[in-house]
């Protein structure tokens, strides 16, 4: 353990014992059967929790578990209340999505299906950049993480560059990255089955408001969609566009698509259980199947057809991040059962209501806060979730529907003005190793995407004011 390890563990335990000790405010208001001295120690918990992640104790998932166990040893929350996310219809959709997204790229199908969409855009440097781009938005719905489809897609971007003549490093080739980013990491925040931290936001929301289907999503998010993925895109040509013409040979797609071979059994199966799944997720209002049941079902469908071996499901599935989803979905039910989120609302209302209630300064002040928090807090899965769980029934009382600032929330971690900041980031940058170097190459890339994002935002109010979300 490190020296910033250790300071880091000795400060969340006096932190916790500080706050437990402390005699709850007058205001607080708890739920039905609970101490509110209980509270405070679940408070003094919760705190330690977040220094912990913040300081980097243990990985996130084992303090996550430790704060959910500790949760139930005080008698802060029953073991039940504990550990009730891990049966909830939210994490059985993400473990469905994730053995699916597993089974794509362990088919060969998502490698396939990149190359058949890049092969459909000429050889010029505009035309490969879109061609990364958009393969990345295609392929984003079918498996949900950034890194898996960035691994896969990240080779053959960088063999592109080669081949049209660019060196490693240069701005023409740092370009072609950033396509590959926006286009199979950026699009995550489009489609609720294309990040595990869609399905996580659902569980964010207030009751009421997390029956989100994925054509719900779909719509609230699309002009967030055209406008930061646009921006980005026609930036990243303008300012990484070579000085030269430079052509791919047309033939060079198409040979690695031959070298994949023919479509294998795994490959067929796979695309037909993920195409049901989602012609379903998309018309759950329809039939009314829940989403998490269709999952279910396809893993059981993969399993039993052999798709998926043991051996695939037990190294491929992410079981780790099953585990700190599961243990943060608990965050934002605890808070209500202490609660702790009506007396934030109290404190904090008056300051925040002005904000809430003027959608666009909203929009302005709580990226750019975002946005310096992650200067200081490395962790972004830690401050999507505080952002979310704090912001969401304030929002809801002020008349903006919760999606708002969780999405905001969400979209608006995933910056990386310094590689350290994002993790997804940081797996692309290793992925095509010496292609880019982020000082060199990838800082305009990363304002870029920074302004974008918010200009994405402000381009969605209106939307949203006239779909009724404000």
């Amino acid at each position: 353990m490190s020296k910033k390890q250790m300071i880091g563990g000795v400060l969340g335990i006096v932190a916790c014992l500080a706050i437990a000790m402390m005699a709850p405010p007058a205001d607080l208001v708890v739920a039905e059967g609970m101490d509110p001295q209980k509270s405070m120690i679940g408070m003094g918990l919760l705190i330690c929790t977040l220094i912990w992640m913040a300081m980097r104790v243990m990985p996130e998932y084992i303090i996550l578990l430790l704060f959910c166990s500790a949760c139930a040893a005080t008698g802060s929350l029953t073991f039940t209340q504990a550990f009730s996310p891990f049966s909830g219809t939210s994490y059985w959709l993400l473990v469905g999505a994730l053995v699916l997204g597993a089974a794509v790229a362990h088919s060969g199908l998502l490698k396939r299906l990149t190359l058949l969409v890049m092969k459909a855009f000429p050889g010029t440097y505009l035309g490969q950049l879109l061609g990364i781009t958009i393969s990345g938005v295609v392929i984003s719905p079918l498996i949900p993480s950034g890194t898996a489809r960035l691994a896969v897609a990240g080779p053959v971007a960088k063999e592109i560059g080669h081949e049209m003549g660019l060196e490693n490093q240069t701005k023409p080739m740092a370009g072609l990255f950033a396509a590959l980013y926006t286009g199979f990491n950026c699009t995550s925040h489009v489609f609720l089955s294309a990040s595990f931290m869609c399905y996580s936001m659902l569980k964010f929301m207030p009751e009421g408001y997390a029956d989100v289907t994925w054509t719900d999503w779909f719509i609230w998010a699309l002009p967030w969609s055209v406008a930061a993925l646009g921006i980005t895109t026609a930036v990243t040509y303008f300012y990484y566009k070579p000085s030269e013409k430079l052509q791919l040979d047309k033939n060079f797609i198409g040979q690695k698509i031959v070298e994949l071979g023919q479509w294998k059994k795994g490959e067929k199966m796979t695309m037909v259980i993920l195409t049901v799944c989602l012609v379903l997720w998309m018309t759950e209002r329809q039939h009314g199947i829940n989403s998490a049941i269709v999952a279910t079902i396809a893993i059981c469908a993969l399993m039993g057809l052999k798709v998926m071996g043991v051996a695939e499901f037990r190294s491929k599935v992410n079981w780790d991040i099953l585990i700190y989803i599961g243990c943060m979905y608990e965050v934002g039910s605890a808070l209500s059962t202490w609660g702790v989120t009506s007396w934030i609302g109290k404190v904090l209302g008056p300051v925040l209501n002005p904000l809430l209630t003027n959608p666009l300064l909203f929009v302005i002040v709580f990226v750019v806060i975002i946005y310096l928090t992650r200067f200081i807090v490395i962790s972004w899965l830690g401050v999507m979730t505080v952002f979310s769980v704090l912001l969401a029934p304030l929002a809801v009382e002020a008349g903006m529907h919760p999606f708002i600032p969780c999405f905001i929330a969400y979209c608006s971690v995933n910056v990386f003005f310094f590689d350290f900041q994002n993790l997804p980031y940081v797996s692309a940058i290793g992925i095509v190793g010496d292609m880019v170097d982020h000082n060199k190459n990838c800082v305009p890339y990363a304002v870029i995407w920074a302004v974008a994002n918010l200009a994405g935002f402000l381009i969605s109010v209106p939307y949203w004011k006239m779909i009724g979300m404000l």
